[in-house]
């Protein structure tokens, strides 16, 4: 019977083909025409050319199809078609009756849309109107090479199903049958798609409940940044190949998916602790296909595993609003950096991290990556140096994370609070101390593992600090700022002879400027306090020797030359420490001595800039003062000085000494004095000369010691009062003996006396 069946069909095939050239296809257009619209239930535009097809069964091919859309779901036609080839059926064609039993669609474009109700309009291809009702007779359709869009009412999704094959085959009474190959892809990406989807499976009606869904998917090795551009657009450049298996059943409004995937050429990711490159992962969750939402968990296997990662999404035909969780506990923290590493997320590389890390990560296209790392221990190393985090806490937030305040062990036992945050554009680290560490200890770390030196603790060669400090780096400057304590610190200054011990002092630093205050600290054997207000200095010191001072300035006043300069007399060039220096300090001296010599209180504003140092100054003992200004010229081999001021109550044998002084010196030591000359003008009140005192004594004098003797010229002398006026000269002899000649109208009047100590006593004649 199945050869009498089957020779009848190649006879008639034969015939068929024999009588091709004697029946012109397009006498049948009206009756395809119509039988199309009667299986698809749309109006259809035939455009093209009819011709005859035996390859599929006997049938016609038609050329430029358009299938239109109902009026109620939209305007734009359901698909496109380049060709549409039409298998009719044998008896009823026997009849003259024209019946589609199969419709292959090639390389048509089909618009997939879900209307504002929330039903997709391909559910009026396959049922009846009414929800739940049987299915709707139709033949079999094929789609060959193509393109699916996803609309939302009029609007098209950015994602969309290229080189799409699709079979759907009526089944049973209450069922068809679906088989798939499609690649997904996005209209805002190059045109290829992302990643092999096959499926096939059934859905299935019932009279009392709504229909279901079983298929079973497979998704081919594709690359993982190809599958999350799929979703947020781009890729993040990840790296590797992810493939998966898949199940799915149930309600379409509430499917159940349940598979596994497996990972391929994750490089330098062991966090699914990989094994021969592979690492199968269970997954399952819920996915609504009438809304486009799913969530999904997945674990990796092994117990106890080592993460679980959640994700959600909704609308995935518009958009795809997305996010996923991922928790993990004891993870090695250099496989938590791999995986940042991994998602284009960059960590400093110039330390390791060794220990185990707890937490929660999240990330959505629309926030980034968020979360919070916890590590009860890790250690930190850059070559020989280590350092130890206990308690440490990671905010994480998009590329930016934050170290919350943690616990930080170095060195010999030494421990700080920590805290900062660290992105690829730059970083801040901060300490806070409440106990005194070793700054060198500290300095020596810090240089290690953050890098950039600290304007002034790397000054210092011992001592300690105290408090909170930070550094900040990113591409224009790295930067320090701060309050701290330093104690017992050594500073050594150019140009000063002995270093500058810090018995304690405050500092405070802002990007890198730094300034000192509440200062109590020594320099050889000087002690003094100092504090800053504003651009000035407040430096207050009990006691201060002259003889000492020089000594401790000595690098500064008398700086060496070399032979050609010393025999040419060109002064040595001025350094840059000295060029750079700026100071302003207001001094107050309680006790001025020189070689031991009191010589009283002293004070005034010291203003030092650069090779110029002036000093307006008063000076206080017992009833004397005196106040004036000096200058000091540093830009020679030695130093150069000038002064100029005045002297008021100045007593002498009950009298009281007033006048002017200006000086002019170079040198240092017994040269400075050598090369020291003074002039000036004097008054003496109430002098006792005579038995008839003086009511004033006044003139002129000059002072010097051009060979370690004191010379003293004194001139223009003239009194007032007494018995008569004088006037007169005087000064000292080759013997330094002191010795004033007056002369009045009527008589002469001789002084003599000693320079040091300073007396005049009348001689008689």
């Amino acid at each position: 019977m199945k050869r009498r069946l089957l020779l009848a069909a190649l006879v008639l095939a034969g015939a068929w083909y024999a009588a091709r050239p004697l029946l012109r296809a397009e006498r049948f257009r009206h009756d395809l025409h119509a039988a199309l619209e009667r299986s698809l239930d749309r109006k259809v535009d035939i455009t093209g050319l009819i011709t005859y097809s035996l390859w599929n069964g006997p049938g016609f091919s038609l050329a430029n199809v358009v299938i239109h859309e109902d009026p109620g779901i939209g305007i734009e036609p359901f698909a496109y078609v380049t060709q549409l080839d039409a298998t009719v059926r044998i008896l009823p064609l026997l009849t003259g009756r024209l019946e589609v039993s199969r419709i292959v669609l090639d390389e048509p474009r089909v618009n997939l849309v879900k209307t504002d109700a929330g039903a997709w309009n391909v559910r009026q291809f396959l049922v009846k109107g009414t929800q739940g009702g049987a299915p709707r007779s139709f033949p079999e359709i094929q789609v060959r090479a193509g393109r699916i869009n996803l609309k939302l009412g009029d609007t098209k999704s950015v994602l969309y199903l290229s080189n799409a094959d699709l079979d759907v085959t009526p089944g049973a009474a209450d069922r068809i049958d679906l088989q798939f190959r499609v690649e997904p892809a996005r209209t805002d990406r190059p045109a290829q798609g992302i990643g092999t989807l096959t499926g096939y499976g059934r859905y299935r009606w019932y009279s009392n409940k709504p229909g279901d869904l079983e298929l079973d998917l497979d998704l081919q090795r594709s690359a993982i940044s190809d599958l999350v551009s799929l979703l947020e657009g781009r890729g993040a450049g990840m790296r590797g190949f992810l493939a998966s298996r898949a199940t799915i059943k149930g309600p379409l409004d509430k499917l159940a998916l349940e598979g596994s995937l497996g990972l391929e050429d994750i490089q330098r990711w062991d966090l699914l602790r990989l094994a021969g490159g592979k690492a199968p992962v269970r997954y399952k969750g819920t996915l609504d296909f009438q809304t486009g939402s799913f969530d999904l968990d997945a674990r990796a296997e092994g117990k106890p595993a080592p993460f679980t990662l959640r994700i959600k999404g909704q609308d995935i035909f518009a958009g795809a609003r997305w996010g996923s969780l991922l928790e993990f506990k004891e993870l090695p923290v250099a496989s938590l950096r791999d995986l940042l590493a991994y998602v284009n997320i960059a960590t400093p590389e110039r330390i390791a991290i060794d220990g185990k890390v707890n937490g929660v990560v999240s990330y959505s296209p629309a926030q980034g990556l968020q979360g919070l790392l916890e590590t009860p221990e890790a250690t930190v190393k850059n070559g020989d140096a280590v350092v130890t985090l206990r308690e440490a806490r990671v905010a994480v937030e998009d590329n930016r994370f934050r170290l919350l305040p943690s616990k930080l062990t170095w060195g010999d036992g030494q421990n700080a609070e920590v805290f900062g945050h660290y992105e690829p554009s730059g970083y801040l680290l901060a300490w806070e101390s409440r106990q005194f560490l070793p700054i060198d200890d500290f300095l020596a770390t810090q240089a290690r593992f953050v890098g950039g030196e600290f304007p002034l603790l790397a000054k210092f060669d011992q001592g300690q600090w105290m408090g909170k400090l930070q550094f900040s780096s990113n591409s224009e400057r790295n930067a320090w700022t701060g309050a701290f304590t330093v104690r017992d610190a050594r500073l050594s200054i150019p140009g000063v002879a002995s270093p500058v011990v810090l018995k304690s002092a405050g500092v405070s630093v802002l990007q890198n400027n730094v300034v000192i205050d509440n200062v109590v600290a020594t320099a050889g054997t000087l002690a003094f306090r100092a504090s800053k207000r504003g651009p000035q200095w407040n430096v207050d010191a009990p006691a201060v020797d002259l003889v000492e001072l020089e000594r401790l300035f000595l690098p500064t006043l008398k700086r060496s030359t070399g032979f050609l300069r010393t025999i040419t007399r060109r002064a040595p060039p001025v350094p840059d420490w000295l060029r750079e220096r700026k100071l302003s300090a207001y001094v107050n001296i309680h006790e001025l001595t020189a070689g031991g010599v009191p010589l009283g209180e002293c004070k005034g504003l010291l203003t030092w800039t650069g090779a110029t140092v002036e000093l307006a100054a008063g000076w206080d003992r017992d009833q004397a003062n005196a106040g004036g200004k000096i200058t000091l010229r540093l830009a020679g081999a030695e130093p150069v000085y000038s002064a100029k001021g005045t002297i008021t109550r100045l007593p002498w044998k009950g009298s009281e000494i007033e006048g002017e002084i200006q000086v002019q010196s170079s040198g240092t030591g017994l040269t400075l004095l050598r090369n020291a000359k003074a002039t000036g003008t004097f008054e003496a009140k109430a002098l006792p000369l005579t038995p008839e005192d003086f009511r004033t004594a006044s003139g002129a004098y000059e002072l010097s010691a051009p060979r370690g003797v004191p010379v003293l010229k004194l001139s223009s002398i003239e009194t007032t009062g007494g018995p008569e006026p004088f006037t007169g000269q005087g000064g000292t002899d080759a013997e330094g003996k002191l010795s004033v000649e007056l002369t009045s109208a009527r008589k002469k009047m001789r002084l003599a006396g000693t320079l040091w100590p300073f007396n005049l006593e009348p001689v008689a004649r």
